[in-house]
């Protein structure tokens, strides 16, 4: 059943496309209105290891029209995981740029 309105998360997908597209995770768990950690949702996306996909295509009428896919996750060092393409970016550097270009 859909659910239109409020409370069905159209802010929380803004955020997760903004994280991918090199955000600041804390946007996801951060409460906007207190500023306080909503650690049950830090919490979750942690221990579950989520990661976010984000597949931008170039012709969405056409299905093997060239894409980029995008993934990041929430963890830290070795675990964390930031691609573009399959390819990991520089855990301290990268992503892409606010004009639309990807950097490496």
């Amino acid at each position: 059943m859909l659910r239109p309105g409020n409370n069905v998360g159209k802010t929380t997908v803004l955020a997760l496309i903004d994280y991918c597209l090199g955000g600041d995770a804390e946007q996801i768990y951060i409460d906007p209105e207190t500023k306080k950690e909503i650690e049950y949702v830090k919490n979750y996306l942690v221990d579950k290891e989520v990661l976010i996909t984000l597949i931008l295509k170039e012709d969405l009428s056409d299905e093997s029209s060239n894409e980029i896919v995008i993934k990041r996750n929430f963890l830290q060092r070795n675990k964390k995981i930031m691609s573009i393409n399959g390819e990991n970016l520089p855990k301290d550097r990268g992503g892409i740029s606010k004009e639309g270009s990807i950097s490496y």
